[in-house]
């Protein structure tokens, strides 16, 4: 019995917290800095578990002192569903908005919710290395074979909620199913009556309802149409006066909007998606012929939509997405309308995807975000040199760079990266509503110089026969300020490049967000 409690403890610890950072996510994010709140709290209260827990097995060295302890973990356990929007309520209120709120708001609220019960797992491994040695000279021999136990249960808790419990159960639920776990270990090792009724009591919390993990404002953001969970989000599907959003996560920020049906009346989004239109405009290619599009970072297909609703009657235009999400195009389809006749959808990563391809593009837009973060592998000087052998001649390609500024530290190592596989480089500066600290920058690049006046809508050129079939100047909408904001960029052998063996993607973007919280941030474009 010594042996299954020390397993299945082990298998709750690393359960526990592969949830709770699914638990977190709706509120602050799946970044670096929350990752690193999460897994550091975590270990600061195994190591305080395993302090008291020897003291404790020393002074009490009784088996029924350690059962209790894992039946008050599992109780506490089961409490932190019930206690997460309170609690994350807190959290958000107890600290400033923004980029370094969630910050100190994810680690107030894994201290709030998971300190006590991980320090009351803590405490199992030692307590049961004492109760196991009582009388034996093989110390090191039992301690070792219980560790052991303990980390085939962490190995098991790791893949199960990942590959299991999370997609068939979500996220509360799977914490309870642990929580419920560690009750009837505790209650089995204290008493047979205690035994018999764990498992009813458990499957009662288990099966109590919920609601979203966390409430949408109404009046704000809009009517929540549907959650979702999948390997890599928390997702929802919100819908303001016709406007449906699809928020990711915290919901910082918006990674797909749909105006409805009548699109063709209405302008753009109004968002850095709308300046991707400018690429078919600049690249090559004779009204009438194939034009071939490749977006990577699909998300929900606000790029595709107006991509094949503005450019699909000047050209025999197709597109490719790839989303790495599969939960996010099945809500795309459902809720975005994402079923154009000329878009085909793969769910993949976007790197795979392109190094398995055949096929060459036009054009490849890349917009693949993590909030905050650009994956790393795509944004580093062997993708693009992947992406580059992908174009078809004089073709482009685009990546999407929020950053405050062009002198940011994220924005100035892509864009020079991409200006060391491209001959010609061009920013394509998009503004942003004033509240935002971040400016989007489209980094354009090819092989042929790209010439800004195509975007110009005067009689006779390209431009100007869109602004005729869309029925509307989105154009106008689209390119308001001067064509001079597409401006050259040019390979700074001082500003340093990202490789596939050094892209430290995500302390770049760590470094942006802590200058922008305390004001030292560039805000210039």
């Amino acid at each position: 019995m010594l042996q299954a409690a020390v397993f299945f403890c082990g298998l709750a610890v690393m359960g526990i917290e592969m949830a709770a950072s699914r638990l977190l996510a709706p509120y602050f994010g799946t970044s670096l800095f929350v990752w690193t709140n999460l897994i550091g709290s975590i270990m600061a209260a195994l190591s305080a578990g395993y302090w008291l827990g020897g003291r404790l097995a020393d002074r009490h060295p009784r088996h029924e002192v350690l059962y209790r302890i894992i039946l008050g973990a599992g109780v506490l356990v089961a409490a932190v569903p019930y206690l997460t929007q309170p609690v994350m309520a807190v959290s958000v209120k107890a600290i400033d908005h923004g980029e370094a709120g969630l910050v100190v708001g994810s680690l107030l609220a894994t201290i709030l919710l998971f300190a006590v019960p991980i320090v009351l797992l803590g405490m199992v491994s030692p307590f049961a290395i004492r109760l196991a040695s009582q009388g034996e000279e093989r110390l090191g021999k039992t301690a070792g074979s219980l560790y052991a136990l303990s980390t085939f249960g962490s190995i098991a808790g790791t893949f199960l909620p990942a590959l299991l419990t999370i997609p068939l159960l979500g996220t509360r639920r799977t914490i309870l199913a642990f929580a419920a776990v560690l009750i009837v270990v505790g209650a089995v090792g204290l008493a047979r009556r205690a035994a018999l009724a764990a498992p009813v009591v458990a499957l009662l919390v288990w099966m109590a309802p919920f609601g979203p993990i966390r409430d949408v404002d109404s009046a704000k953001l809009g009517v929540c149409l549907e959650e979702a969970e999948s390997p890599y989000h928390y997702i929802q599907v919100l819908d303001k006066d016709g406007r449906r959003m699809l928020v990711l996560n915290e919901g910082q920020a918006v990674h797909s909007i749909y105006e409805g049906r009548d699109i063709e009346w209405k302008p753009m989004v109004g968002s850095v998606w709308d300046s991707m239109n400018a690429l078919p405009l600049l690249v090559d290619r004779k009204p009438g012929s194939r034009l071939n599009v490749l977006i990577i970072g699909l998300a929900a297909g606000t790029v595709s939509t107006e991509l094949l609703h503005f450019f699909g009657k000047i050209y025999d235009l197709h597109v490719d997405g790839v989303e790495i999400d599969g939960r996010i195009v099945e809500l795309g389809r459902r809720y975005f309308e994402m079923n154009q006749p000329r878009l085909s959808v793969s769910v993949a990563d976007g790197r795979m995807y392109l190094a398995r391809a055949q096929k060459k593009w036009d054009i490849i837009m890349g917009d693949a975000y993590r909030q905050p973060y650009i994956p790393f592998h795509l944004a580093t000087r062997e993708y693009f040199e992947l992406v580059k052998e992908r174009l078809a001649p004089g073709g482009l390609m685009s990546i999407n760079v929020g950053s405050p500024s062009l002198a940011g530290p994220v924005a100035k190592r892509i864009v020079n990266t991409v200006a060391s596989v491209f001959s010609n480089v061009q920013i394509l500066h998009v503004i942003n509503p004033p509240r935002s600290r971040f400016n989007n920058y489209v980094v354009i690049a090819g092989e042929r110089e790209i010439d800004a006046t195509k975007l110009l809508p005067e009689p006779g050129r390209l431009a100007e026969r869109v602004v005729g079939l869309s029925g509307n100047n989105w154009l106008g909408a689209l390119l308001s300020r001067r064509h001079g904001d597409l401006r050259p960029a040019e390979l700074d052998p001082a500003a340093g490049i990202l490789e596939d063996d050094r892209a430290p993607v995500e302390l770049l973007t760590d470094f942006t967000i802590f200058e922008i919280a305390s004001g030292s941030g560039k805000e210039q474009s």
